[in-house]
């Protein structure tokens, strides 16, 4: 029984000694320990912290002047400056007691400059303007070329780029182009900008036959102002590539076909002779005239494709009620009033510049 008790006792002094021990030995405990901190930081930079837990007295030194610190209670501030190089850096953040030491590395990444300037930028003779941005911190310069009569561009100096593009001149025979180049050092970004003549060749869609037809036909400049020569050249029902022109006026963002001055030559029709062909203004009713208060008319736009595309419609001015509208052109040689020959009509047209 002796022996049992002395047992017993043995073990409970041996534990109340272990419990001491652990106790009293405070050398594995650290006094200082980080508890969170924001370390990453974009080009930009940006301010965080460094949160501590601790009981002593401490000190925080930064060995970068771009990152700098301020202590308030256990919380370390930290303001990051912007990062002008294109290089990432680091910055040391060391944290001392009297008895500890730790680090915290703070990793700000380079200045990875950008500009949305790059590319096809197209226009219609219209002009009109356009925004792009630099995203960088550094210095950069803007400049331009080949559009000294009708490019120009503002630059805030704060990464918020304007280039304006001018309306006209409408007999612009070629498209016009210049570029706009933003640097920083030897990076480069580099923006074509054309506008597109309202000469050329264009496809040509209609309805015809109840059915939707294609063909091609081209504006010519001429010598009186805003005003182009216009020959159907495949596709159609009448080509006048080797007769008159018709013609189509350019005014306020729109190109208009005027409907009372269509006369695209003569054709030899059986037991008439030379007859005189005329282009007439035509309404899905079945009426034809020729006026030139009459005007089929497409306002000058952009599709999807930057292609100037011009869908033409009804300038309202046939019926006082509306009942007669200009839905497209109709083709006859008439004499003494009487349609002698005719190739039916063409409406809903679109033309796209090729």
């Amino acid at each position: 029984m002796n022996k049992i008790s002395n047992i017993l006792i043995a073990v409970v002094l041996l534990v109340l000694y272990a419990g001491c021990s652990d106790s009293d030995d405070t050398s594995s405990v650290s006094a200082l320990t980080v508890v969170k901190s924001d370390v990453e930081y974009s080009s930009e930079g940006g301010s965080g912290t460094i949160l501590l837990k601790t009981t002593q007295a401490f000190e925080a030194v930064s060995n970068a002047s771009w990152c700098t610190i301020s202590v308030s209670e256990t919380t370390i501030n930290l303001t990051v400056s912007p990062n002008l190089n294109v290089g990432a850096r680091n910055a040391l953040i060391v944290i001392s007691t009297g008895n500890e030491k730790c680090q915290v590395n703070i990793t700000q990444m380079g200045d990875m400059a950008d500009c949305n300037i790059e590319g096809e930028h197209k226009f219609s003779l219209l002009g009109g303007t356009v925004d792009f941005e630099v995203n960088t911190h550094r210095n950069y310069t803007v400049s331009s070329e080949g559009g000294d009569s009708w490019l120009t561009f503002t630059d805030d100096s704060d990464g918020k780029i304007r280039v304006n593009v001018a309306s006209g001149p409408y007999n612009l025979a070629e498209p016009r182009t210049a570029t706009v180049t933003v640097a920083i050092g030897n990076v480069k970004w580099t923006g074509v900008f054309e506008q597109l003549p309202l000469a050329g060749e264009y496809v040509i869609r209609y309805i015809r036959d109840n059915g939707t037809q294609e063909g091609v036909c081209r504006l010519d400049i001429t010598n009186t102002p805003d005003t182009y020569d216009v020959r159907y050249l495949s596709g159609v029902p009448i080509t006048n590539a080797g007769g008159l022109p018709g013609k189509a006026l350019y005014s306020d963002g729109k190109l208009a076909f005027p409907m009372g001055s269509q006369f695209l030559g003569y054709m030899n029709v059986t037991d008439y002779g030379q007859v005189p062909l005329y282009m007439y203004a035509y309404c899905k009713k079945g009426n034809i005239v020729l006026s030139d208060d009459l005007q089929y008319i497409a306002p000058l736009v952009l599709n999807a494709e930057n292609q100037l595309e011009l869908t033409f419609g009804d300038n309202g001015v046939w019926s006082n009620d509306g009942s007669l509208t200009v839905d497209g052109f109709y083709y006859a040689c008439v004499k003494d009033g009487k349609i002698v020959k005719n190739w039916g009509s063409m409406t809903d047209i679109v033309m796209i510049h090729k």
